[in-house]
């Protein structure tokens, strides 16, 4: 061979990258319980190529219950978004009721087909911490003993002993027939 330079030839494979970056939110960090959160999931594909067939995850913690979804889920906690071109993004809003009142953190996490090379940025948390009150109602009366057409007087006081502000307090107090 008399010519070496055509004797080897190299090819390149293009791997493709595209870094999902997921953020979370909730429209309300302390409700109260039976109250409904929206929380919003926003994924981000930041290249530089098309994420192929991002799926994202998000399966509500204990203290949560599930209300609805847009877009609906695609199968349990899960939605399968497709493909996400280089520089687009995807919105999921999520309904869940708030059933516990220990704060509780929700994480939704993003993963594609395609090669990405930051995974550290495919989770993200967001935390509701409904407020406790602790209510203590206590009755007293002017006289223990009164006799018949005696006026008596009765005061309540309701204490909060927090930590949190107690909102919405409904007091009833049922006389009966005899005052």
């Amino acid at each position: 061979d008399g010519d070496a330079t055509n004797d080897s030839a190299s090819a390149i494979v293009n791997v493709p990258d595209a870094d999902l970056a997921i953020t979370k939110t909730v429209d309300q960090a302390r409700p109260a319980r039976g109250d409904v959160v929206t929380y919003t999931v926003t994924v981000r594909n930041g290249g530089p190529d098309t994420a192929r067939a991002v799926t994202v995850t998000d399966a509500l913690p204990t203290g949560l219950q599930f209300v609805g979804a847009t877009p609906a889920p695609t199968g349990p906690n899960t939605w399968d978004l497709g493909d996400l071109a280089s520089g687009a993004d995807t919105t999921i809003t999520i309904q869940a009721r708030v059933d516990d009142a220990a704060p509780i953190t929700n994480t939704a996490s993003a993963t594609t087909t395609t090669h990405d090379p930051n995974a550290a940025n495919n989770t993200a948390d967001a935390v509701v911490d409904v407020p406790e009150a602790d209510l203590r109602l206590r009755k007293q009366v002017s006289h223990s003993v009164a006799t018949v057409g005696q006026d008596v007087t009765y005061t309540i006081t309701l204490t909060n002993r927090g930590p949190d502000t107690a909102r919405d307090i409904d007091l009833l107090d049922v006389l009966p027939a005899e005052l």
